[in-house]
């Protein structure tokens, strides 16, 4: 994910410390959907510009293109200095994918590939839903906590002390794991169903809506959750 900006609250004595507290956290949501951005749009326009303008074949423009949040993923690692595990997760797909259309030479191959590596992904979440430390817990913390100091102190108290809070987000990883495995599904289905040319850019639609879908959802399934921490928020302040 983004490094998050702004200034950070030490977790009290009674909750556990996390590699993010040390991050710095975004301040709006543009932040934290950058990454996606440069992962769909970017590499879309490069294989076009390949394909098209400089007349690649269709396996080496998508192997170029998917170089693209290849190498992303690695400068984040290598910035941040730790091991983001969503992070690593996709720069193995990529790779592996990347080896095998290049063996097979096969477009559609490579197609389903990023399909099946959103299912991977969509899997690891869902099977992190069932632990103490679901995936998508580092992705909602930035939208709910806006960077502020009260809030992340606010978050850092209730992951430690409320189930229901911890329910809600248990509740917005389930979705995103079992929303991506679906995503996946119908992506597979379409890169051995319609020509390639069409699901080059039909896979992104269908990837940008599924998001789309999720992210309304999320703001169902984690509405407790927020209000949870909009009133610890305010019960901190009148204690002050």
């Amino acid at each position: 994910m983004t490094p998050h900006a702004g200034p950070q609250a030490s977790p009290p004595l009674n909750s556990p410390a996390t590699p993010q507290s040390s991050a710095p956290r975004p301040s709006a949501p543009g932040s934290a959907l950058r990454p996606l951005l440069i992962d769909v749009a970017v590499p879309l326009v490069l294989y076009y510009v390949l394909n098209k303008g400089a007349h690649l074949n269709t396996v080496d423009s998508l192997v170029l293109s998917g170089a693209v949040p290849a190498v992303r993923t690695v400068y984040g690692l290598v910035r941040d200095r730790r091991v983001n595990g969503l992070a690593l997760l996709m720069l193995v797909v990529t790779l592996v994918g990347a080896a095998i259309s290049l063996i097979s030479g096969d477009a559609r191959l490579m197609l389903a590939k990023e399909s099946l590596g959103t299912g991977l992904i969509g899997g690891s979440i869902l099977v992190s839903a069932f632990t103490s430390q679901p995936l998508m817990a580092s992705a909602m913390r930035p939208f709910m906590t806006k960077g502020k100091p009260e809030r992340e102190a606010a978050w850092e108290h209730l992951r430690a002390t409320e189930p229901r809070f911890r329910a809600g987000i248990t509740r917005t990883t389930q979705l995103w794991g079992a929303g991506l495995l679906a995503d996946c599904v119908l992506r597979v289905v379409g890169a051995y169903t319609l020509p390639v040319h069409t699901m080059v850019w039909m896979s992104t639609v269908i990837l940008v809506g599924a998001i789309a879908v999720l992210m309304l959802g999320t703001g169902k399934t984690s509405d407790e959750a927020e209000k949870l921490l909009e009133a610890e928020v305010a019960r901190r302040q009148d204690t002050a």
